[in-house]
């Protein structure tokens, strides 16, 4: 069975083992629920038969929230909906989850998750959620 009930740090402290990873802890407020999590940036390297690749580039960066729980129910309603962190008015999209299910697996031992990640997410108004985010010292 998932555990739902990790800490943030734990979550960090999950995402720092993996090669190449920063994370710090965090809580994200989402309507009125709060999901543990992380906020982390990772170095990837880049696939040989990609055209970045072919162009020089050798690694990029993927960086977002690792966050614990259910999907938010404004995302299982209606998929476009994106999330503005207050007061930055950065805006962020469900890029993945795992686990919604009840499965689990070795490359997330910690449950259900999602991951949030930043971009020029086209909308028009109606589908936006503000979210919150606590970042705490790990």
């Amino acid at each position: 069975m998932a555990r739902q009930t990790e800490s943030s740090s734990a979550v960090a402290d999950f995402l720092r083992a993996q090669d190449r990873t920063s994370a710090s802890s965090v809580r994200v407020k989402i309507g009125r629920t709060t999901y543990n999590g992380a906020e982390y940036c990772q170095v990837r390297d880049t696939p040989r038969e990609c055209r970045a690749y072919a162009e020089g580039e050798r690694t990029y960066v993927v960086s977002g929230f690792y966050l614990l729980g259910t999907l938010p129910a404004s995302f299982v309603r209606d998929g476009r909906t994106t999330y503005v962190e207050a007061p930055e008015s950065t805006r962020y999209y469900i890029a993945g989850w795992y686990g919604q299910d009840g499965a689990e697996n070795e490359f997330h031992p910690l449950g259900k998750m999602f991951l949030l990640f930043s971009g020029d997410v086209e909308t028009d108004g109606g589908d936006e959620r503000t979210m919150t985010v606590d970042r705490m010292s790990s």
